[in-house]
């Protein structure tokens, strides 16, 4: 009874699981860069002074997804630790620039960013604070070089900052504080599955092979699965889904000072 009842539990998540892929296969792609909104009036024509977006304790997961059914590739199938570092380093600190850049296009005041030599400033009225809780990557190959088995090839971001306030200097009163969650998605996957469907064919192939017969050589197997190896390949993008959460997130924001 209770296998019964954790096989129904299994099966739920992933048919939920699955709805959810599907849902997000089929949404449009996330615009680069926000409708400009209405500023609220209690930002409206004052300065800001932005402070320092702590990054340094950001989580930063996600994954490498191919296939039809969108599966989550495992390590031994996934990107090179080059390739990882190339893709998640330094998204904290994308996700909350293009958090600060996005206010600034909307019209918000920032402080600082006037160059040297335009003038006197007086100090900042207001004080944006916070920081970048989490930010989650998940990328969908296009599958194998013929297109066969793709998982949609596009990416996505979900950035999370947290304990943000938003207060006013001279009273020292908090007018608005808590969480804002920020969701992108980008067509064209940068991670590419460098396989045919001849080498799937073949790799499958030499796997069975290994492990065929009553004692399977161990050492046999092993190289049969390093050679399973996926080859991954990275392309250059013009923009990135944690960049443009990072600018949703600030439209987000603004919206809640209302």
């Amino acid at each position: 009874m209770l296998i019964k009842r954790l096989a129904i539990l299994v099966l739920s998540g992933l048919i939920l699981a699955g709805c959810m892929a599907r849902k997000r296969l089929e949404s449009p792609p996330t615009p680069r860069l926000p409708e400009l909104c209405d500023l609220p009036s209690v930002i409206r024509g004052k300065r800001v002074e932005i402070g320092l977006f702590d990054t340094a304790g950001a989580e930063i997961g996600g994954g490498h997804h191919e296939g039809l059914l969108q599966v989550r590739q495992p390590w031994i199938f996934g990107l090179k630790r080059e390739q990882k570092d190339a893709l998640y380093d330094n998204a904290a600190s994308l996700a909350a620039l293009a958090f600060v850049s996005e206010l600034k296009r909307q019209g918000v005041r920032v402080a600082g960013l006037k160059p040297r030599g335009a003038g006197q400033r007086g100090p900042a009225r207001l004080r944006i604070s916070g920081r970048v809780a989490s930010v989650e990557i998940n990328t969908y190959g296009r599958g194998t070089v013929e297109g066969f088995g793709g998982a949609g090839d596009y990416w996505e971001a979900t950035v999370i900052f947290k304990d943000m306030v938003f207060e006013d200097l001279l009273s020292h009163r908090v007018l608005w504080q808590g969480d804002v969650n920020a969701y992108a998605k980008l067509n064209g996957s940068p991670v590419q599955l460098d396989w045919t469907v001849l080498d799937v064919v073949l790799k499958s192939l030499r796997m069975g092979m290994a492990m065929s017969g009553a004692s399977p050589d161990p050492l046999k197997v092993l190289r049969a699965a390093r050679n399973f190896e996926a080859t991954y390949s990275i392309k250059e993008v013009p923009a990135t889904p944690m960049e443009v959460a990072g600018r949703v997130g600030a439209v987000k924001f603004l919206f809640e000072l209302r």
